[in-house]
């Protein structure tokens, strides 16, 4: 994705958008698996990138504030419960102190008391599945391209 990005084609705002996008989802489905990686420095996560290039999509195109905070807050929530559910406590706690204020929620007090106590299975871990969590990022990745014909069917043509 990222060659495709710096290709010397004409980039139109539409073709951006939808390179940006599969570069969302690509993150996206491979969020649950901690050690993949996309970066070039390999530190981040899959879902620590797809918050990078949603920063980048927000950027680049008009998104409604309230679906970036959305969607921005789904996939925090979702890398500290992956982490979590992968036995990944340190790594969780580190994404807690990240990327949650610094103020106890509720949520933010149970995700830190189940890292502190190792404990990879409760109620507010299943709350959200990863597969309901792909279609959410998915749903919302459909609502920046409206078009009636898959963009991979017309680049194949």
């Amino acid at each position: 994705m990222d060659s495709l990005m710096a290709r010397p084609l004409e980039m139109t705002d539409q073709l951006s958008r939808k390179l940006r996008v599969m570069q969302f989802l690509s993150r996206i489905n491979e969020g649950n698996t901690l050690d993949c990686t996309f970066e070039s420095q390999g530190s981040a996560t899959p879902l620590e990138s797809a918050l990078t290039v949603l920063e980048s999509l927000s950027q680049e195109t008009q998104i409604p504030q309230e679906d970036v905070e959305r969607v921005h807050t789904s996939l925090r929530e979702m890398l500290v419960v992956t982490c979590i559910k992968s036995g990944e406590f340190e790594k969780a706690k580190k994404m807690l102190n990240k990327y949650f204020p610094k103020a106890l929620s509720g949520e933010r007090r149970v995700l830190m008391s189940l890292a502190q106590q190792k404990c990879s299975s409760h109620a507010a871990l299943e709350e959200v599945t990863y597969e309901e969590f792909r279609k959410e990022m998915l749903h919302f990745s459909e609502s920046l391209l409206p078009s009636s014909e898959p963009f991979l069917f017309k680049v194949h043509s």
